[in-house]
């Protein structure tokens, strides 16, 4: 079928009020990605749970080092040694952490996320289309490579992000282990210290699954929605308590995927919904009925 009588079919396809409406807005918000977020975090605090195992592998090796020297007359002789036995013990962990991240395969675990994402994103999509234009999608259209550039930028992207955490984390412990004792604190007072220091990365760990999560999806719909012909949306909010107030000014408004609102008055920094950091807002398509380049499923064409 050529291109003509394929654009035919698919207006033929759109029930007959739609058509004549000339422009019409999905009939329903589509929903942020919790359950890819949730997978992501999933896998970044098993990530960050090989540092946790870790030190507390060798954990006893520093106490012991450091009760030696509190309990040593000779405390400025036996400074030198501790200093390098603990050297020593975490140049240990960070061999054995990079044992366990190699063996963790962080870029099989995104993929695999990545992968999840777009399948829960193609089927939402189908069934705002359905609802909306009242037209089946061609079932594997969005297979195969159709996401692939995105999809492994993505991934690319996530890795660099998040992989030098752990051991960067474990430099953090040194340091506090050090300084600790160098300035007199208990072993309780260091253990705490590093316990706060392993939350704080923890905690940035999530913040970049939070914050790729919202990436994804932003990515797989822009490129869902522009490949129909849709090139307009329609900005909406999570609606909670955590929208920026940039980004509430903006919820209901049209907006050109080509032409991004200002997302912050401060810096003047534009972007489409899910581009900017931790961003949960979403796309709503306006279907313009005469730019629609859609896959019509098979029971459609006829």
């Amino acid at each position: 079928m050529d291109k003509d009588a394929y654009n035919g079919a698919l207006k033929q396809a759109i029930p007959r009020r739609i058509r004549e409406a000339k422009t019409v807005t999905a009939a329903a918000v589509p929903k942020y990605p919790e359950q890819t977020q949730r997978e992501y975090k999933r896998v970044s605090d098993a990530y960050m749970k090989l540092v946790q195992e870790t030190f507390k592998e060798y954990a006893p090796r520093i106490k012991a080092a450091i009760r030696n020297e509190q309990e040593s007359s000779k405390r400025n002789d036996s400074l030198f040694d501790l200093q390098r036995a603990i050297a020593d013990t975490f140049q240990e962990m960070r061999d054995r952490l990079q044992e366990r991240i190699d063996a963790f395969d962080l870029l099989a675990h995104l993929r695999k996320v990545g992968e999840n994402g777009k399948k829960l994103s193609t089927k939402q999509w189908k069934r705002l289309v359905k609802r909306t234009l009242g037209v089946d999608l061609l079932d594997d259209y969005y297979s195969g490579a159709f996401f692939s550039t995105e999809l492994e930028q993505w991934v690319n992207d996530g890795v660099s992000l998040i992989k030098t955490i752990p051991q960067d984390s474990l430099d953090a412990m040194e340091n506090i282990v050090m300084d600790g004792f160098v300035d007199g604190k208990s072993l309780t007072d260091i253990q705490r210290d590093i316990q706060a220091q392993y939350g704080i990365d923890k905690r940035h760990a999530a913040f970049i699954a939070r914050d790729q999560t919202a990436k994804l999806n932003a990515a797989i719909t822009e490129r869902q929605q522009k490949d129909a012909g849709v090139r307009r949306y329609k900005w909406s909010t999570s609606g909670d308590e955590r929208v920026r107030s940039d980004h509430k000014k903006l919820d209901g408004r049209v907006f050109s995927y080509d032409d991004p609102p200002v997302v912050d008055s401060r810096t003047g920094r534009r972007c489409n919904p899910g581009q900017d950091y931790n961003c949960r807002c979403v796309a709503i398509p306006v279907f313009d009925i005469d730019e629609l380049n859609l896959p019509l499923g098979r029971g459609d064409e006829s």
